[in-house]
C-alpha cells in the first residue's frame, strides 16, 4: 500500500457479527485522482448467502483528501466533511447489510462505539486488487468508476 493511501485509509466500525459473517478482507484500486477501497463481506444481510463488496471512494487533490464517496444500498452518496479519529476519516458500516456511512454528526458514531453494536478497526490490511465485475455497478445504474470520475471533477 502506498503512503498516500496509508495516510487516508479510513478507520472503520463494523457490526458485531459472528466470524462467518464479519469483514473478510479489504482490497483497493489506485487511480490518478482517487482510490477505491472494497470492503468484502462473506454474507450480505441475514437472508442471503451472497457475498458483497462495499466501495468507499477517496478523492485526492494535491495530496489532500477532499471528498469521500460511498454506495449504501445501491445509491451513491458523497461528503466533503466527515468525522475523524487520529486524523483519519471514519466510516461506519451499518447493520448486517454493511451499508457504509460517512455521517457529519456524532449520532451514528455514538451508536457505533457501543461494543454491543460494533467493533472499531484501524490497522486492517488493504491489498491491491479488484472485485468481481458485478460489484462495480451492483444495480446502481452507473459504475463506481463513473461516480468517482464525477466526484474528482468537482
Amino acid at each position: 500500500m502506498d503512503t498516500l493511501l496509508a495516510k487516508f485509509k479510513p478507520i472503520i466500525y463494523i457490526p458485531n457479527e459472528n466470524e462467518s459473517r464479519t469483514l473478510k478482507d479489504v482490497i483497493y484500486e489506485k487511480y490518478e485522482k482517487y482510490y477505491v477501497l472494497w470492503y468484502h463481506w462473506p454474507h450480505d444481510g441475514y437472508l442471503t448467502g451472497r457475498e458483497d463488496y462495499e466501495p468507499v471512494i477517496l478523492i485526492i487533490k494535491k495530496d489532500n483528501l477532499v471528498n469521500i464517496g460511498i454506495r449504501p444500498h445501491n445509491q451513491y452518496q458523497n461528503s466533503t466533511t466527515w468525522i475523524t479519529e487520529n486524523e483519519k476519516p471514519v466510516i461506519v458500516f451499518v447493520t448486517a447489510w454493511h451499508a457504509p456511512n460517512i455521517d457529519q454528526g456524532q449520532k451514528i458514531l455514538e451508536i457505533a462505539k457501543k461494543p454491543t453494536f460494533s467493533k472499531r478497526i484501524q490497522g486492517y490490511v488493504a491489498n491491491f486488487g479488484q472485485p468481481s465485475t458485478w460489484f462495480v455497478s451492483a444495480d446502481a445504474g452507473r459504475s463506481v468508476y463513473d461516480y468517482a470520475d464525477s466526484l474528482s471533477s468537482m
